[in-house]
């Protein structure tokens, strides 16, 4: 027998909040930008704790390695503003993803702690820690990496 009981996990999800702006039509309901969901480790079960309200569009989402932060993208191709049909579905050069920085708290909720940052390039759908010291940000529709400082103290 393991003498180190099995800890559980807490998961992070996230799902659309708004297709008019998406470069594809993905099938299902919209959420409400991030669920948080805590799977046991002894039963497997998956347990519900709560929704986030972050939007546009969470795509990914990365947990720092040692604060309790997350980091977050954002996919669009054009300004919400631009989808009541004026330009037509066209994307918008103003339009664009964004790197998020949120506060990860005990409940599993996570809030905005950081201004939103410009992810270089429109629907901005992964991100990872290259070192201690530096995220990059990967926006399909553009074929753009961005890369961004992290403060090692802060993040």
């Amino acid at each position: 027998m393991d003498p180190t009981p099995a800890q559980d996990t807490l998961l992070l999800v996230c799902t659309y909040t708004n297709n008019d702006i998406l470069a594809h039509l993905p099938k299902g309901e919209l959420g409400r930008g991030v669920y948080s969901l805590r799977l046991d480790a002894r039963t497997g079960a998956l347990t519900p704790l709560s929704a986030s309200d972050v939007a546009p569009n969470p795509a990914f989402v990365l947990k720092h390695p040692t604060l309790p932060l997350v980091y977050c993208s954002t996919e669009c191709i054009m300004r919400p503003e631009d989808a009541d049909g004026s330009r037509a579905g066209k994307p918008s050069p103003q339009g664009h993803g964004e790197l998020l920085t949120l506060r990860l708290n005990s409940d599993g909720t996570v809030a905005e702690c950081a201004p939103r940052a410009h992810a270089g390039g429109r629907s901005t759908c992964f991100v990872t820690l290259v070192d201690r010291a530096h995220l990059a940000v990967v926006n399909y529709w553009d074929a753009v990496v961005a890369l961004f400082e992290v403060s090692p103290r802060t993040g």
